[in-house]
């Protein structure tokens, strides 16, 4: 049996931590109904505990996204690891409405620590781009989606008044904090202040407007139809409706490896209206299979082909500030993650779930076409770009590097 070496220790170290934090996100996502309906919420109030999450996020992510050139990623990534076991802890003790903002604030501030940090980790440690960014997406993927589904398998599995899941997950953090702390710290470069503004070059913006268009669907799918669910008695379905719609695109990751990231843009775009009609005709019919069906292309466009294309354009681009980069990207990520959900489940209340979705579907197409416009220009952009350095052999600023374009 081949031995572990030190480096292949830190790195399985920091992949279980950056899972375990992100499987944390969404364990108590499939209960929300429960929750709202014992506090006498209504559906808006499931979207705004969903999302409270960015809360903690945004800020984070703004105005420390590179802290880890700070302080150290090691250091970095504890401190995600112990205030992601703090806010398992707190659902542990009290599971009152209150308490669910509190936790999901303390989540999003986890999350936000450890995505830039261990992104510059990986890639220091793999030194392999595609590699690097596929390892990383997988995780993240695979991490928000499978958390909900654990909790809904585990729910009927004891007779504990609370899921399995939330006490497994608290234990797993506390093992990686000390499995962290052995890792050895390393050489810090310690340049600028503590405030670590987010990066964003001028190839990624495209990439960066897309992530937030791609996951406002995400956001909606699940905050639509996790009452819908409830209210047709399927409410054991929350669980595998949110780990398709996050999870199911790491299976189609690899596919954007060695392919260029704007092929992964028009690619998930494609998926991505075939999804929301098919969320349109599930609501219209209340159907849990074309609902999951929606849900399972949702997740192979946004958090996949167009994920992953993105993430592999700003730590391309920016190799030296991975973590602000990586930091950068996800700010648009998480703000199309809960602003959108939010609103429509709001408006769902006034005007019904079908108005409200098909008001959702106008604007989500609108910004679909100005992201084709977007991918137009910077395709243009990139043949004008090559042809330059074919007849003046210069090099061209701005060029992307993109092929198969």
């Amino acid at each position: 049996m081949k031995r572990l070496t030190g480096s292949n220790y830190d790195l399985i170290v920091v992949c279980l931590s950056l899972f375990i934090v992100t499987f944390s996100v969404n364990l108590e996502v499939p209960l929300y109904p429960v929750y709202a309906a014992d506090n006498g919420k209504a559906n808006g109030f499931i979207a705004l505990i969903f999302s409270a999450y960015v809360v903690g996020l945004i800020p984070v992510l703004v105005l420390f996204g590179g802290i880890s050139d700070y302080i150290g990623k090691k250091n970095t990534m504890l401190i995600s690891l112990f205030i992601s076991l703090i806010s398992n802890c707190l659902i542990l003790i009290d599971q009152t409405y209150q308490m669910l903002f509190v936790v999901r604030i303390l989540q999003g501030i986890s999350v936000a620590g450890m995505l830039g940090a261990s992104a510059a980790f990986i890639l220091d440690n793999i030194d392999d781009l595609n590699k690097s960014a596929n390892i990383q997406g997988v995780l993240v993927s695979v991490g928000l989606g499978t958390g909900a589904l654990f909790t809904s398998i585990t729910i009927p599995l004891t007779e504990l008044d609370l899921p399995l899941s939330y006490y497994f997950v608290a234990v797993i953090n506390l093992l990686c904090i000390v499995s962290m702390l052995i890792i050895p710290n390393e050489k810090i470069i310690n340049y600028g202040g503590i405030v670590r503004l987010p990066l964003m070059s001028s190839n990624s913006w495209v990439y960066c407007f897309s992530i937030f268009v791609a996951w406002s669907m995400v956001g909606v799918i699940i905050s639509v139809a996790m009452p819908i669910f409830k209210s047709m008695d399927a409410a054991e379905y929350n669980g595998l409706l949110i780990f398709l719609s996050i999870s199911s695109g790491a299976v189609f990751q690899p596919l954007c490896r060695d392919r260029a990231p704007l092929w992964a843009l028009k690619n998930g775009w494609i998926i991505s209206i075939l999804s929301y009609l098919l969320l349109v005709i599930g609501i219209v019919y209340t159907s849990v299979i074309l609902l999951l069906i929606a849900a399972l292309l949702t997740g192979i466009s946004s958090l996949g082909f167009l994920y992953i294309g993105g993430l592999k354009s700003v730590m391309n681009d920016t190799t030296e500030d991975t973590a602000k980069a990586v930091s950068g990207y996800f700010i648009y990520g998480y703000l199309g993650l809960g602003i959108p959900c939010v609103f429509v489940s709001f408006i769902t209340d006034i005007i019904g779930v079908v108005n409200a979705v098909f008001l959702f579907g106008l604007v989500y197409f609108i910004l679909m076409i100005i992201a084709y416009f977007i991918y137009w220009y910077q395709k243009k952009h990139v043949v004008v770009c090559e042809y330059h350095v074919a007849i003046n052999k210069s090099k061209c600023v701005n060029y992307t590097g993109a092929k198969n374009v």
